[in-house]
């Protein structure tokens, strides 16, 4: 028992009873349930417990009407103009793919291409690719022309992948067999005179083909077409070098 005069301290029973922690006042939510009336949001941030009107990065979350994607706002988050997925973009050649960019201050935008995998073979996808300053220049984002060899670093994909005889000149792809312009070699273009003839390039050969039946390249000169009329000249008539009689002319192609 106590001494007269000493103060009698009574059991501290709650110092006694199990701890039993506390939901802290600051959590908002465990579950997206928890935000549907909250005012603040219907997606709950489990990182920090609270509700929120969206979530970036996370599609399931991301709860903004098409045509605007989740973004963050200050301590928060925000619906704002852009594309979530490819699927919210039209589909022409143009705008077939949702640009998300890892950095940078782009917003989300519908484009022609992301990589050169979406251009067909001899063009490449002009857009900021890593290593490039993404906020400066103009991309088009878009198919251009644009190619390289086999054996060559670079954009674009080999021009061989179309054929075997398919390569890369300038900036297309072309066949050195039949290319008239880089006809055998990149740049070799094949010409003749173009009131008589029509250039082409035959298995990387350039030769010419007369514009007009009658008309024949007798000189073997591809300069100058096919600069006989063979229905008309006497030393070439009806074909090159069939010669008319000294008494006969070439009429119609006959001799007479």
């Amino acid at each position: 028992m106590p001494e007269a005069g000493e103060d009698v301290v009574e059991p501290d029973d709650a110092a006694d009873a199990p701890d039993t922690p506390e939901e802290p006042s600051s959590y908002e939510c465990t579950s997206d349930e928890a935000c549907k009336d909250s005012g603040k949001g219907e997606v709950c941030e489990l990182a920090k417990h609270r509700c929120v009107p969206c979530l970036p990065a996370a599609p399931a979350n991301d709860v903004c009407e098409a045509g605007m994607y989740c973004a963050p706002s200050g301590q928060n988050y925000k619906c704002v103009p852009g594309c979530k997925f490819d699927s919210e973009c039209s589909g022409d050649a143009s705008t077939m793919y949702c640009n998300i960019p890892e950095s940078g201050t782009q917003t989300r935008s519908c484009l022609g291409c992301k990589s050169d995998e979406d251009c067909a073979v001899g063009q490449i996808c002009d857009i900021c690719v890593t290593g490039q300053d993404c906020d400066a220049g103009a991309w088009t984002t878009a198919c251009i022309p644009g190619c390289r060899e086999a054996d060559e670093a670079g954009p674009g994909r080999p021009c061989d992948q179309l054929s075997d005889y398919q390569d890369c000149c300038g900036t297309k792809c072309v066949s050195l067999i039949a290319d008239v312009d880089n006809c055998g070699q990149c740049g070799k273009k094949c010409t003749t005179d173009p009131a008589t003839a029509t250039p082409v390039c035959n298995i990387a050969n350039c030769e010419i083909e007369c514009n007009a039946m009658g008309l024949g390249d007798c000189n073997l000169n591809l300069a100058d077409g096919c600069e006989v009329d063979t229905k008309s000249d006497k030393n070439n008539c009806n074909g090159c070098g069939n010669k008319c009689p000294a008494n006969q002319t070439c009429v119609s192609s006959v001799c007479q």
